[in-house]
């Protein structure tokens, strides 16, 4: 017989339905791109030899478009650090083209 193995679930409440990380988010009012980034690493499991990636993403939270990413065999910091590069320069650039 072959005993089912429960994933691990993070808690994300405590016990009463308040979660334990508040949305950093919440209460700011966004009125023009470039005021608020949020990153986000994806897993990725690919189908080929049971591989998989890292997917890390800069997102702008006012206009909800990529700015920056990463893809990667391993999740590390420079690898974040490396899509927040990405978004400045493209950002960056953008300001540029403006004026």
């Amino acid at each position: 017989m072959v005993k089912k193995v429960n994933k691990y679930k993070p808690k994300m409440t405590n016990g009463n339905g308040v979660s334990i990380y508040p949305d950093l988010r919440k209460g700011i009012k966004l009125e023009m791109k470039n005021q608020l980034w949020c990153t986000d690493i994806t897993f990725i499991e690919l189908r080929t030899k049971r591989k998989h990636c890292y997917l890390t993403l800069i997102t702008d939270e006012a206009s909800h478009l990529i700015v920056g990413y990463e893809l990667s065999k391993r999740m590390q910091t420079k690898d974040v650090l490396k899509a927040f590069e990405m978004a400045c320069k493209e950002q960056l650039n953008d300001l540029e083209s403006t004026f």
